[in-house]
């Protein structure tokens, strides 16, 4: 209702900002036809493309096109992300974009545009410190290596997502970086796990799965985290 009423007024970034906590809220409950609309009438409102801030709902509809079918639009959005960010010289947002963009490429079956997309976000991510962005994409690396029968290459590749992500978790801040590390950790070491099974280490699997049910310290630091957010 916030969002609405000064949507309706001269102070259009301040109903942005109510609209992009309605969508967060909504995306929550997955409820993500309600999320889009948020987002979208929060880009609406920031209609003044020299300030960034428009980025931000762009890509969380992105976000959620993809995973309801709604490739074509993902990409379309993706895309003028991804523009912008290049020609602000933000490496490590435009490696994140080029990031979804392979793996959205991947859910469509397109390993090798995948591939290209995750070559071309690792080389963004050279000399940048951003370990929690390297953690996602390692990841995500081992998920596709796992996908094409390179179960020995897949587990490589998760630990080094483990190696990158474990140390972040730890933050207390409760800031979004733990939180990330987390999602990034449960990940990585479930695609260790179902590579480790699929090589005939079962005892080594059964430990990265009870590892990620029962949550590693930094896991368990997160876990604890979240209960209370939520």
């Amino acid at each position: 209702m916030l969002g609405y009423h000064f949507g309706r007024s001269m102070h259009k970034p301040k109903a942005a900002t109510y609209l992009m906590a309605a969508g967060d809220r909504a995306r929550m409950a997955y409820a993500n036809d309600d999320a889009i609309r948020f987002y979208r009438e929060a880009l609406d409102a920031l209609n003044d493309r020299r300030d960034t801030a428009w980025l931000v709902p762009c890509e969380r509809i992105a976000d959620l096109c993809g995973p309801a079918g709604q490739r074509d639009r993902a990409v379309e959005f993706y895309g003028m992300v991804l523009k912008a960010y290049q020609e602000a010289g933000d490496r490590t947002a435009a490696a994140r974009i080029s990031r979804k963009l392979g793996r959205l490429l991947f859910d469509t079956g397109n390993r090798q545009a995948a591939r290209s997309r995750f070559a071309e976000a690792a080389a963004l991510l050279e000399d940048t410190n951003a370990p929690i962005e390297k953690a996602h994409l390692l990841q995500e690396q081992g998920h596709l290596a796992f996908r094409t029968g390179d179960y020995a290459g897949a587990i490589k590749w998760a630990d080094d997502a483990l190696h990158c992500a474990e140390r972040l978790a730890l933050q207390e801040d409760g800031g979004e970086t733990a939180n990330e590390a987390t999602l990034a950790i449960a990940q990585a070491l479930n695609t260790k796990g179902t590579a480790l099974a699929r090589l005939g280490k079962t005892r080594e699997a059964v430990g990265e799965v009870e590892r990620k049910r029962r949550g590693s310290a930094p896991l368990r630091t997160a876990q604890c985290r979240l209960s209370r957010l939520y």
